[in-house]
Parts: C-alpha cells; sequence; structure tokens
C-alpha cells in the first residue's frame, strides 16, 4: 500500500498506527489503532448539542397565525421552567386572539427571540447527571411525538434534553391511545 501511495510514513503527534487486519473469510481491512491519540485527546465536557437543540435555536420566524401557535404550544409546555411566561409571550398570544389581525412587529419578534433563548439556555437546560435520579415525560398528538428527559436537582427539576418528531403519514391514522403508546417508546429510544 506504501508503494500506491494509499498510505505514507508520517511522524504527526495527531496520527495513529495504521493496520491491516485478516477478516474471518481471508480477505484484508484497514484498521487504525487510536489508542495512543486517545491519550492525549481530553474527553468533551460539552457534548455535540442534538438535533432538536439545534432546530429550537434555528426554529424559523413564524409567518402565519398557524406558526405562532405551534411555537406558544412548544414554549407553553416549559412555562414552568421560565421566569415571567406569560408576560414575555403577552405579545403572540395577543395575535391568536379572535379578530386581531395577523401582523408581526417588532414587538412579537423580541418576545419570540426571547423565549426562543430561554428554552435553550441554563435554567432551563441542564447536563446530564449520572448520580441524580431521572424523569421521562412524553406526550403525543395528531402531528407529532414530544419527550423531555429531566432531573431533580437541589433548586428542582431541571430539563436535559428535548426531544420529538413529526409522525409519519401513517402514524396520523392511529387511535389517540396507541398515538401516546408510540410516544412512550419513543421517549424510551
Amino acid at each position: 500500500m506504501k508503494t500506491l501511495n494509499v498510505i505514507r510514513d508520517s511522524k504527526s503527534p495527531y496520527s495513529s498506527p495504521v493496520l491491516l487486519v485478516k477478516k474471518k473469510d481471508g480477505s484484508w481491512r484497514l484498521v487504525v489503532d487510536l489508542r495512543r491519540l486517545n491519550k492525549d485527546v481530553e474527553s468533551e465536557v460539552y457534548p455535540f448539542p442534538n438535533v432538536e437543540d439545534v432546530m429550537l435555536i434555528l426554529f424559523p420566524t413564524p409567518k402565519t397565525l398557524e406558526n405562532v401557535r405551534q411555537f406558544l404550544g412548544l414554549s407553553s409546555y416549559y412555562r414552568r421552567f421560565i421566569e415571567n411566561y406569560s408576560k414575555i409571550a403577552e405579545p403572540l398570544s395577543r395575535l391568536t386572539k379572535k379578530d386581531v389581525k395577523y401582523v408581526w412587529e417588532t414587538e412579537q419578534e423580541i418576545a419570540f427571540n426571547i423565549l426562543k433563548d430561554k428554552l435553550v439556555k441554563s435554567p432551563v437546560l441542564a447536563h446530564f447527571d449520572p448520580s441524580l435520579d431521572i424523569e421521562v415525560r412524553c406526550d403525543g398528538s395528531g402531528i407529532g411525538l414530544g419527550s423531555i428527559l429531566l432531573q431533580r436537582h437541589e433548586k428542582g427539576l431541571r430539563v436535559v434534553c428535548y426531544a420529538s418528531r413529526l409522525l409519519t403519514k401513517h402514524e396520523k391514522n392511529y387511535p389517540i391511545s396507541e398515538v401516546e403508546a408510540l410516544a412512550v417508546v419513543f421517549a424510551l429510544e
């Protein structure tokens, strides 16, 4: 392989030995021994954010009344973790009232961004602590599934992570009792 320029010698402190390992069927596979490198790499204190967290941060500005209702539904589920939730959400809630024309203004944009920020920052999200008990909460609706992993800290319950997904076309035909059961399975997976 060296003569074919597939691999080459390296003196880099970040390189790892490359080995050929014979498989049961007699063929060979290329493997990398990362043990030496692993000793030099500090383990991650803060893991990569999960997709749900990134999507929440990137949640687009609501363009319709239905979008506002969806966002308020999501955020109001966590209202007990957000101080002055009702006051912050009031400009958005006002848009959902009967006979109010949908006009997105600076006031709504500010409220939307504050809520979005509070949903992903402390004291809402906490780091997982394996020494603490966990609590899983889940819910299913006609459009999707959602769950939260919580842990009881000294100051009460703290959200560790959120998970959600939309129902598939076929799952939307399930009776609500089966959707709720599906939410439990989704949460535990």
